[in-house]
């Protein structure tokens, strides 16, 4: 698709690359009050989460696009940004990026040897 064609571009990977290594989209929408809980976008040690069965490997980089605009909230946070001694689940620190139409983030899941942050 065109919008697969845009992101090779921009994270500068052959397409044929990209379309081996990518994952399929995944669109969520969210009504008010609703949100998704604090998590980590790799698979944790234990059994074999769903990305690695589906894919063999772990997620190594999450590209998030925003594809409407919000009134208030959905804020996508980053507790660990600058203090990896935080807890995961205190989103009241870090990094918070708000949803805009068009915009988009670019965030490592790993370390970029593959190890999972410490």
């Amino acid at each position: 698709s065109e919008v697969d064609k845009r992101i090779a571009r921009l994270l500068r990977i052959p397409f044929s690359e990209f379309v081996k290594l990518s994952e399929d989209f995944q669109v969520v929408s969210y009504g008010v009050g609703e949100h998704y809980g604090a998590h980590y976008d790799f698979a944790v040690a234990g059994p074999q989460s769903e990305i690695q069965h589906r894919m063999g490997r772990n997620r190594m980089l999450t590209l998030l696009m925003y594809l409407s605009d919000v009134e208030a909230g959905g804020d996508t946070n980053f507790p660990k940004f600058r203090d990896r001694t935080n807890k995961v689940t205190d989103c009241t620190r870090g990094l918070s990026v708000s949803p805009r139409k068009g915009d988009a983030i670019l965030f490592y899941d790993l370390q970029p040897v593959g190890h999972v942050p410490g």
